[in-house]
């Protein structure tokens, strides 16, 4: 398996014959590193309540995959950009510009 282009089984073989203190790195490359400290909600994803029961979770799992609410939530997601960059300005006009020119690209590679 290869991590950014490099191959794991190489580096483990590299970390062991140095005695490089990090010998988790192998691994952590190979299989990804774990996510640590607190990270803001991006807004790309619905939020969902920790506490719910798997009861509540299949049933919004459910509603989540039924395509016609999928593609509300999706039309919503869409208004809120819009008004997002009509009254953008500055940094944040650049990286709305920026993200639509990068999503125009994924769909024309056929990624979205």
């Amino acid at each position: 398996m290869a991590a950014l282009g490099v191959s794991t089984v190489l580096l483990a073989a590299l970390v062991e014959a140095t005695d490089y203190p990090y010998v988790r790195i192998p691994y952590c490359m190979h299989y990804g590193f774990e996510v640590c400290g607190r990270i803001p909600d991006s807004g790309v994803f619905r939020q969902v309540d920790p506490n719910m029961t798997s009861a509540e979770f299949d049933k919004v799992y459910e509603e989540v995959m039924d395509p016609a609410a999928n593609l509300a939530w999706v039309n919503d997601l869409v208004h809120e950009l819009r008004d997002d960059a009509e009254s953008a300005s500055g940094t944040r006009q650049t990286q709305l510009a920026t993200l639509e020119a990068l999503t125009a690209k994924e769909i024309s590679k056929g990624l979205v």
